[in-house]
């Protein structure tokens, strides 16, 4: 794996486009970088208008997701935030390993302010995203999703994964 300033100065010196990006969207240029987790191949992918789309979204719905956990939101709330999540059982798969990393990152950056993220563009947007949740909540959380993508890769069904997904978000409410 390669450190994001590496890829990012390949990318730049190989693609108009990620020179295009940067110019015009810093954030979203750094966000790429970072949801490529060292992988310069996925970097170059992500660089395509479609799938930095998606990626984008993606990103969007697991920030909405913990905004919600954050603010003690009700079950249809949570429901909701899953509801944009892919039913299809790759793709959910991969949206679950960018939550848990994402998750990582709140976790770590209570302890220090200064981490590198993987998710988040930065330590301070990670800090923004994280509200008032507890490490403990967040531990909770991270089980629930960890055991959520164990059971998506053993062909659980996904509408009762989801369902189950979201009672034992909300549980993790009350720790």
């Amino acid at each position: 794996r390669f450190e994001d300033d590496a890829i990012a100065r390949q990318l730049l010196k190989e693609s108009p486009e990620a020179r295009a990006l940067k110019a015009s969207d810093e954030k979203r240029f750094q966000a790429l970088i970072t949801s490529a987790d060292g992988r310069l191949g996925l970097a170059k992918k992500l660089l395509g208008k479609k799938l930095s789309d998606e990626t984008e979204e993606e990103r969007k719905d697991i920030i909405k997701l913990i905004s919600a956990v954050s603010g003690r939101s009700g079950y249809a709330d949570i429901y909701s935030a899953l509801s944009a999540f892919p039913a299809k059982r790759s793709e959910l798969s991969d949206t679950f390993e960018r939550l848990m990393n994402a998750i990582r990152d709140l976790i770590l950056v209570k302890y220090d302010p200064k981490v590198k993220t993987v998710f988040f563009s930065s330590a301070e947007d990670a800090t923004e995203s994280c509200g008032d949740i507890s490490v403990r909540r967040l531990l909770s959380l991270y089980d629930a999703v960890s055991d959520a993508h164990s059971l998506c890769a053993r062909n659980a069904n996904i509408s009762n994964l989801m369902a189950s997904l979201c009672s034992r978000i909300r549980l993790a409410e009350n720790k």
